[in-house]
């Protein structure tokens, strides 16, 4: 793996992270706005709402 797919992952992670825990509801927008919205940008076993 090289750093831009690290820095992507890490990105991805920590999006995933605030989407959860965010109570704001335009914060959780935003956040939702960034993500990828293809299947295939996820990790194998990741389900949405999971």
């Amino acid at each position: 793996m090289d750093t831009s797919q690290d820095a992507k992952d890490a990105w991805l992670e920590v999006s995933m992270q605030v989407l959860a825990e965010a109570t704001d509801v335009r914060i959780r927008n935003r956040v939702l706005n960034t993500l990828p919205t293809s299947p295939e940008a996820y990790p194998p076993g990741f389900e949405a709402g999971g």
